[in-house]
Formats: C-alpha cells, sequence, structure tokens
C-alpha cells in the first residue's frame, strides 16, 4: 500500500509529470482512455487529477467506505464511483455531481453519455444492469439493448461471458453468452 503514484509514458518508459504524493494510503486508482485523466481513492476519499499536474482539478471527494471500483466514461467526461452499497458520477469538467443511489453492484463495466451507466451484480447468475445515473431507475438487462454493443465495445466484452465459482476447491465454470438475449450459447466449461 502506497501513497504516491505515477504515471509512465509507455513509448519512452519516462514518468509523465511528477509522482503524486497523496494524503492517505491509495487503495483505488484508474486513469481515462485517452491518458489525460487520473481518479485516485483512498479508504475516506476519491481525487481528480489532470496527468501530469501535482494539484488536484478539484476538492476530494468524501467517502463513507473505500471505493470498489472507479470508472471513466469513453471520453472521460464522467467519473463513476462504487463505494460499499452506493454509486455516484462526476462530471470531470465541472466537479458537479450527479445524486448518490443505491445499488446491488460489484462492478461498473460502463459509463455513457446518455446518463447511463452498466453494473455487474455481485451474483454471478444474475444478468448485469443498466441504469440511470441521474435518478439510480433500474433499466434492466444490456443484453438484446441495440444501444450497447457487447460484442465491439472493449468495456462491455466481458459480459458475454458468465463465470460461476463454486469454492476453492472447485475449478471456475464458464459459459459464453448471446448479447441479444444473455442466454448461454455455449455449454459450460472448465478454466482454471
Amino acid at each position: 500500500i502506497s501513497k504516491v503514484v505515477g504515471v509512465l509514458d509507455v513509448e519512452s518508459g519516462a514518468w509523465v509529470g511528477r509522482l503524486l504524493a497523496l494524503p492517505r494510503e491509495l487503495c483505488r486508482f484508474t486513469m481515462s482512455s485517452d491518458g489525460r485523466l487520473l481518479a485516485t481513492g483512498s479508504a475516506t476519499e476519491v481525487r481528480l487529477w489532470q496527468v501530469g499536474s501535482a494539484q488536484p482539478l478539484f476538492g476530494p471527494v468524501a467517502l463513507a467506505a473505500s471505493p470498489e471500483d472507479l470508472h471513466f466514461s469513453d471520453d472521460a467526461q464522467w467519473l463513476a464511483c462504487l463505494s460499499k452499497d452506493k454509486i455516484w458520477v462526476m462530471n470531470t469538467r465541472t466537479g458537479a455531481r450527479e445524486r448518490e443511489f443505491r445499488a446491488e453492484a460489484a462492478k461498473i463495466a460502463l459509463v455513457d453519455n446518455s446518463g447511463r451507466l452498466i453494473i455487474e451484480t455481485p451474483e454471478s447468475s444474475s444478468p448485469p444492469k443498466v441504469i440511470r445515473f441521474r435518478t439510480g431507475q433500474d433499466c434492466g438487462s444490456p443484453y438484446g439493448q441495440t444501444e450497447f454493443d457487447l460484442q465491439r465495445h472493449a468495456a462491455l466484452s466481458e459480459l458475454l461471458f458468465s463465470f460461476r465459482n463454486i469454492g476453492p476447491e472447485w475449478p471456475k465454470i464458464v459459459r459464453v453468452l448471446d448479447p441479444a438475449t444473455g442466454r448461454a450459447r455455449t455449454e459450460p466449461f472448465i478454466h482454471d
């Protein structure tokens, strides 16, 4: 566990800006896909940084529990945070947050610009859910919704697989799912 985070340029291997010395131990971080923004999470707060800068873009967002997931939208306009059983989304240009809502989620798979996100549920047998992040409204499964191209969108491709772990002494079971229905396309197979 560290209080320092830095970003390396993958081509040159050089640090981009100075290393960031954080006030609390880092427990979660993510970088936007365009490489411009970095979000860091400690047990008590989330901070948003422009890569290469030593100053956060906005004040810290206080948390009641450690963040379990941080996820940027593809264009980096939105940052979503899952903490315990709550989710909130921040506009990365203004620092304004949408209202926080309750959701049983294990992971945030997607945040889009139409005000929706996709969450993976803690139960491996339950399908992922589409939620309107401004209201917390459950919009059902992403399977069969044409605006979510599960086969072509890299962040969503993992939703085409169903994993089931029935214990440490048993191997994991995997199924390939149909993107239109979410039903299994293949017989289950063992994956270690």
